[in-house]
């Protein structure tokens, strides 16, 4: 019963770490890309080419793929970081249980019951 409570309680607290620290990853990598980043410019650019040269040189649709682009590699770098603080947590969490062991105490099989008892 307790086990099935902890793992319950434990698979929350991941899948809330994983939801919350995602959405907060991608607003702090996302607040580094506008017009003044010159490294996200020169990105841009190139995969617009790259992609309006694919698509018949069509302009349009090749800045539209690279600003798709670069919004699935902020979303995989988000969730990269994610994955890192779920680990440490897991990790916090096993230490914790790891200095806890010493202050378990054992217990003892019962004894079997009497003969006389029904």
């Amino acid at each position: 019963m307790m086990r099935n409570l902890g793992g319950a309680i434990g698979i929350a607290a991941c899948a809330t770490i994983l939801n919350d620290r995602t959405n907060l990853h991608f607003l702090r990598l996302a607040e580094h890309l506008n017009s003044a980043n010159a490294a996200m410019q020169r990105l841009l650019h190139e995969t617009s080419v790259k992609f309006a040269a694919a698509n018949s040189g069509d302009l349009v649709h090749g800045h539209g793929a690279a600003l798709k682009e670069l919004w699935s590699l902020t979303y995989r770098e988000a969730r990269v970081q994610t994955f890192a603080d779920a680990f440490l947590a897991i990790a916090v969490c096993l230490a914790i249980a790891t200095l806890m062991v010493p202050l378990l105490r054992k217990i003892t099989t019962p004894a079997a019951p009497s003969t006389d008892a029904h």
